[in-house]
Order: structure tokens, then sequence, then C-alpha cells
């Protein structure tokens, strides 16, 4: 029995590597089950079975690519020397800078127009903005959910406001951090130090996505 959940696994991990692969190359509105079944030589009724649908699958292949450069940045700045709030807007920071790059930066966007709601991790959200002010940790469950759902509706709209060059990374990342900060109360003066830390800090690493959306970070 042990054999065939290992087995499982290993056909549940070839498919999202499988698929990731072939989601850079063919874009998601283009790669189909017929096409990751025939990549990989498998069945084509695993996909479904492993995944609910082709956006469940994608929804994971975002969060493996998201949570892999976030553990790199971290490691190789050794984040956990920071204070909460300069680590959760670094990360609110090289978040936005991922999608400089107009492949990843379609990927996404091309999984919020189709269903936004399945990106949205409720779980992660409440972390950063507890991290980023006390104010979020003494409130109640109750609001500090409304402020979640709040706070990533802005987070994929601003997602989709980096496909016009108008808007840079930077600029868009200070945004949702001040929307954070005002809503807790910070004063002005203290939100604006913080985001020109938290960019500091980003400036001292390059982040460039490579082939198969593998994200390189490297100190400069």
């Amino acid at each position: 029995m042990a054999g065939t959940y290992q087995a499982g696994d290993r056909t549940k991990a070839d498919i999202l590597k499988g698929s990731t692969k072939l989601f850079y190359k063919k874009g998601y509105n283009n790669t189909t089950y017929s096409d990751i079944s025939e990549y990989l030589n498998i069945n084509r009724a695993l996909i479904p079975y492993h995944f609910n649908s082709k956006h469940s699958l994608a929804v994971s292949v975002y969060n493996d690519i998201i949570n892999t450069a976030f553990n790199t940045a971290d490691k190789l700045l050794d984040i956990s020397e920071l204070s909460s709030d300069l680590a959760a807007a670094f990360h609110i920071v090289i978040y936005y800078r991922f999608f400089e790059n107009n492949k990843l930066r379609t990927f996404i966007t091309d999984l919020l127009n189709e269903a936004s709601e399945e990106l949205i991790d409720i779980d992660y959200e409440s972390t950063i903005i507890k991290d980023i002010d006390d104010y979020f940790s003494n409130i109640d469950e109750k609001e500090l959910e409304l402020i979640c759902n709040c706070s990533s509706a802005m987070r994929y709209q601003l997602v989709r406001c980096s496909n016009d060059k108008k808007y840079d990374s930077d600029s868009i990342s200070g945004q949702y951090i001040n929307f954070l900060l005002r809503y807790a109360g910070t004063p002005q003066d203290t939100i604006d130090e913080l985001i020109n830390a938290a960019l500091q800090l980003a400036d001292l690493i390059s982040c460039n996505v490579k082939t198969d959306y593998q994200i390189s970070i490297n100190y400069k």
C-alpha cells in the first residue's frame, strides 16, 4: 500500500513539474489536459484525479513558484534577523517585482481572469497583514477576514495594473503597503520609512524569471 501512495505522489509531482514547463512554453490558456498527458506519457484521467481542474493545477504551479522564490530570498538575506514589519514589506516588494517578467505576469493574469478567488489564501494573507503591523493582531477574526479579502482583491487588481507600463512594480507595492498601514492608523512618515527600507533591501538582490518559471535570486 505504501508503494501505491509513493507512486501516486510521484505522479502528482510529475504532473506539477510537466505542467509548469507547458504553461511556460504554451501559456495557460493554450495548454490542455491532452497536452500534459502526451508530454508526460500518462493516462489523461490521472490529471483531474490529482487536481480538480486545470485551474487548480495552475494555482498549485503558482503557489510553488511564489513559495520557492520567497524561501530562496529569505535564506539569502537571512530574513529572520529583520523586524516582522520590514520582512512583510520586503515580501510585498519582491512579489510585485516578479511580475516585471512578461511570461509570469501573463500566466498569473490569465489565472485571475478565470477565477481569482481560488488564488486568495486567507491564511497567507492574514500572516502578511499581522506581520506588517501589530494592530491587525488585536482585531477580531471577522474584521481580520474582511481586511484579508479587501487586501487580496486590491493585490490582484494591482497585478493587473502591472500590465500597464505607466505603473512600475515598486509604485504598485508601495500603494499596497500604504493601504494596509493607513488602515492601521500608521503615520505617513512611518509608512514612507518602511517602504523605503523595504525597497533598499530588495535592491540588494536581483530576481530573474528563467525558463519554466524558475526564479533566480542572487546578490547584485
